[in-house]
């Protein structure tokens, strides 16, 4: 069996020299720069794929559906978010950002929802791109507490 080193793994059947290629196409995309690069890795074998290559090459493809899933949430940019997103977005906890909107720490509104009088805070795009730039508003009453 000869292995070509100049074209990644590439193997030629002794046997049948019949030579069953697979293209894998990695995309090395760089969150910094939008554009996307490709290399082709050359994998071939005898008749039939090895387990060992089956598993490397199913390795491969979660771990690039996981990547691309998280860019797309990333990416996604939405009007409206509710605390919940703008929690797990920011890295604190849902209760901590429902305190923000109430204290007039972030600039959110109700929204109306089916649970009685009360509705649930929503935060708009704009603000949560405020926030994390330039951070939270100064408290309006910083003295609330002292009569």
């Amino acid at each position: 069996m000869r292995v070509a080193s100049n074209s990644g793994a590439r193997r030629l059947c002794a046997g049948s020299r019949r030579e069953y290629r697979i293209t894998v196409r990695q995309n090395l995309q760089s969150s910094d720069s939008q554009i996307s690069k490709f290399t082709d890795s050359t994998i071939d074998c005898e008749n039939v794929m090895s387990a060992e290559i089956l598993n490397d090459l199913t390795a491969r493809l979660a771990r690039i559906e996981r990547a691309v899933d998280l860019l797309v949430r990333q990416r996604t940019v939405k009007d409206w978010y509710s605390t919940a997103e703008v929690a797990q977005l920011l890295g604190k906890a849902e209760f901590t950002v429902r305190e923000w909107c109430r204290l007039g720490r972030v600039k959110a509104e109700k929204k109306k929802c089916g649970r009685g009088v009360a509705g649930e805070w929503i935060v708009s795009h704009e603000e949560l791109t405020r926030v994390r730039n330039e951070g939270l508003l100064p408290e309006p009453n910083p003295y609330r507490h002292v009569r």
